[in-house]
């Protein structure tokens, strides 16, 4: 457990410019791995990450990446209001930031101030597509392998109605989709009704579309394609109306 306020005296903060590369470096590494650490307590305990944060060092409190860690942090707690002012406030200095408006859009939601989510929805994709380079050839196949593996090690009674159904690579989902509530960094989804047939059955999907630009941002290499995999497991899960035990059960998960 961190100690408490005025427990212990905290070292004079480190001057960076006094610091060589290799120092730098290994600060860096250093909050990276707290913050881990911290991302990680909040999703099992999270009265116990903001105590935690509440004794980190002032100078690292201010750090950036720190004050959207205690935004998450409070908004498990649920306190939607504090995190939005904070989000905000970040907004401020930063306007021009994707990740900050795309944060800011997911609590408004949750607090249920729709229209000003949506705004910040849209400016998350405009940024988005601002920051976009193309991505190698090799990406998007890994990509599509990805998901034909994951399609073909289904249990049969689901590979069998996506016989056919094609795979299709978009960056990211289209502007109108966004305007219309779909997620900016949503990465992928089943298209089609997913609506009972008359022999109590759901019509398979009309393509399977995975958002290239949008998974590539967030993984790379193995980790890229595992993601693949899981994000087609989720979609048709969701799809075929399964909850997350249905996909357990089923072997989905």
């Amino acid at each position: 457990m961190p100690q408490g306020p005025g427990k212990s005296k905290q070292p004079p903060p480190s001057r960076l410019d006094e610091l060589d590369e290799s120092e730098v470096e290994g600060a860096e590494d250093m909050l990276l791995e707290a913050l881990d650490a911290l991302y990680e307590l909040a999703e099992e305990d999270p009265e116990e990450a903001l105590e935690m944060l509440d004794n980190l060092p002032p100078e690292v409190r201010q750090h950036r990446e720190f004050q959207i860690a205690e935004a998450a942090v409070e908004k498990a707690l649920g306190r939607l209001d504090a995190v939005v002012a904070k989000l905000k406030k970040l907004l401020e200095d930063e306007p021009d930031d994707p990740d900050l408006h795309y944060l800011l859009a997911d609590a408004l939601e949750d607090a249920g101030a729709d229209e000003e989510a949506q705004r910040h929805y849209d400016k998350t994709w405009l940024l988005d597509v601002e920051a976009s380079v193309p991505l190698p050839e090799e990406v998007d196949q890994a990509i599509e392998r990805a998901a034909l593996r994951a399609i073909e090690e289904l249990p049969e009674q689901f590979r069998a109605p996506l016989k056919g159904v094609p795979v299709f690579l978009a960056e990211r989902p289209t502007r109108e989709e966004v305007a219309n509530g779909f997620d900016p960094r949503a990465l992928g989804q089943f298209e089609g009704s997913g609506i009972e047939a008359p022999d109590g059955a759901v019509e398979p999907p009309s393509r399977i579309v995975l958002y290239t630009q949008n998974l590539a941002s967030e993984f790379e290499g193995e980790e890229l394609e595992a993601q693949v995999e899981l994000t087609v497991l989720h979609e048709l899960g969701h799809y075929f109306g399964l909850d997350e035990d249905d996909m357990v059960r089923l072997g989905l998960d």
